[in-house]
Parts: C-alpha cells; sequence; structure tokens
C-alpha cells in the first residue's frame, strides 16, 4: 500500500519560509525557534525539522548562488 502524502498548509509554510528569508546566511533554527514555529503553525518538531532539511536540500544553494549574483552586479 502506498504512503499517503501530506503537505502543509499554506499559512504554515509562509510562516516557515518568512523565518528562512530573515535567516537566509544561516537557516539553521534553534530548539526555541522551531517550539515558537510550531506554536505559529501548528505542526510538531518533526514537521519543522522535515521542512527545514527539505528546504536546505532543495532551495538554499540556489537562493544563496542568487543572492551571490546580485551582490556582485552591485559592486
Amino acid at each position: 500500500m502506498r504512503q499517503r502524502r501530506y503537505s502543509l498548509g499554506i499559512d504554515a509554510r509562509r510562516v516557515l519560509k518568512t523565518w528562512v528569508e530573515d535567516h537566509l546566511e544561516d537557516p539553521y533554527p534553534s530548539v526555541q525557534d522551531k517550539q515558537q514555529l510550531g506554536a505559529a503553525t501548528q505542526l510538531t518538531m518533526k514537521q519543522i525539522n522535515d521542512w527545514f532539511t527539505n528546504y536546505r536540500k532543495r532551495h538554499w544553494a540556489d537562493e544563496m548562488d542568487s543572492m551571490m549574483a546580485v551582490h556582485d552586479d552591485e559592486q
């Protein structure tokens, strides 16, 4: 039997993405940050940990490259 895939709500994703954008150079939230994010999003610690792990694997390098390219263009 195939496992069902659950996606996070739009509001939860927005909260997590905003946190990442504010901490782009170091997207590793502390335990306290994760607890606050959990309270704000109604997500479990595992869901938050998984989201950050997936974000860093899938998107973080690309966003850092884009940020560096903009910085290089400004100089």
